[in-house]
């Protein structure tokens, strides 16, 4: 499926779609699939590398955890 930035008419794949421009304001980023799928690719890497690990015991290290 290719994806089109509509602030810029490039069109590209949706494995490759990154945005080219994201210090530019584009008033289209909050309906914008390319940003979509960047974020959740960005969401997917830390997911993976562990990151947010911790949070499943946050509530422990305060004597919160439940029995």
């Amino acid at each position: 499926m290719n994806l089109v930035c509509v602030k810029f008419d490039e069109t590209m794949s949706q494995e490759q779609a990154r945005c080219r421009h994201t210090s530019d304001y584009c008033r289209f980023r909050t309906s914008c699939m390319i940003h979509f799928l960047e974020q959740e690719r960005e969401l997917e890497m830390r997911e993976k590398d562990g990151a947010g690990k911790d949070l499943g015991n946050a509530g422990e290290e305060h004597g919160d955890a439940q029995v």
